[in-house]
């Protein structure tokens, strides 16, 4: 018997008997690590606008995943225009890989200060991936990471799609709908769309990512209305007293099109009924290589009254609240 035939059985014998002893029902997924192994024919009904898909953030040279992934994306939109958006201290060869798949390159300089949760890379490195994406003549832009890898061929047609069928309100400063993911976007929290994947017009995007960068004194004063919290001097932090990473980047945008967040459930709501859109991160075959990587579902959980703030938000409860909410006002 071929060894990888022997492993994949010998694997499914330990999850039947994982099965009696956990009580839980266990399913498990094998995606490609090469960019050979992936032979996916697209079904593609219309010509799509020029697109490009902007990868963020370090290479990520083990099992050469970022540079396969590339690959993988070549092949699956050979008419898209490729940016990757890093910073100083690559690997001179693994960037030299990279440019022979004809992706555009960008060398960022590491801020001074990293700000909480790293959210000035981010800053810097989308920013400037999606002013080189405009400057490129991309009309629509795909966000990604480098640690991350989708292997659906008909996302970027899915995304179009998505903008015509759920036009915005108008009297914003805002051109079509920002497509965020399920993954990391959770139910509970207000006005927090995960950064990882996010699709949308250009300039809508240069709005998103074209943010100040955060300051230590912000982690400063953070910390001292904290510590006033801890030693029972105020009351806990309010939503949107001090914004945090991905709730910085959708609080930024919504003002900045002239829709300032309130913070409340119901206002989070509207906004996400007439602002965003919410994909299953299931429907693009999303893989992270990072965290809980070998488990595929890593927020859905089945005892939600135990899950806290971590239950994500699925394409079919986001078009529940745009049912109920895009005619509200």
């Amino acid at each position: 018997m071929p060894i990888k035939k022997y492993l994949l059985e010998l694997g499914k014998k330990i999850i039947y008997q994982a099965e009696k002893l956990s009580g839980f029902l266990f399913t498990y997924q094998l995606r490609p690590i090469s960019a050979e192994k992936v032979k996916m024919n697209p079904v593609i009904f219309s010509v799509l606008p020029p697109c490009a898909i902007v990868m963020q953030g370090r290479i990520l040279a083990e099992k050469n995943f970022t540079r396969e992934t590339l690959k993988i994306y070549r092949r699956n939109f050979p008419a898209a225009i490729f940016i990757l958006s890093t910073q100083e201290g690559e690997n001179p060869e693994d960037l030299d890989q990279i440019k022979k798949l004809g992706v555009e390159i960008i060398i960022n300089k590491k801020p001074a200060y990293g700000g909480i949760g790293n959210v000035n890379y981010q800053i810097i490195l989308s920013s400037a991936g999606m002013k080189r994406a405009k400057e490129m003549g991309a009309e629509y832009a795909l966000k990604t990471r480098t640690d991350q890898r989708f292997y659906s061929p008909s996302c970027l047609e899915y995304f179009i799609n998505l903008q015509k069928s759920f036009p915005i309100p108008p009297g914003y400063g805002q051109k079509e709908r920002i497509i965020g993911i399920s993954l990391d976007t959770f139910r509970n929290r207000l006005h927090e769309i995960s950064d990882m994947l996010v699709f949308g017009q250009i300039d809508d995007m240069l709005i998103y990512w074209n943010i100040p960068l955060e300051t230590p004194e912000y982690a400063a004063a953070l910390a001292a209305e904290n510590a006033k919290v801890a030693a029972g001097k105020r009351e806990a932090i309010k939503e949107g007293e001090f914004p945090l990473c991905e709730k910085k980047f959708t609080a930024h945008f919504l003002t900045a099109i002239g829709r300032p967040p309130i913070w409340t459930r119901e206002d989070s709501y509207q906004t996400l009924a007439d602002h965003f859109c919410i994909v299953d991160a299931d429907d693009l075959d999303l893989y992270w290589h990072k965290y809980a990587r070998l488990r595929e579902r890593r927020h859905y959980f089945y005892d939600q009254e135990n899950s806290g703030d971590k239950q994500e938000l699925s394409f079919a409860e986001w078009l529940n609240i745009y049912s109920a909410f895009h005619n509200k006002n």
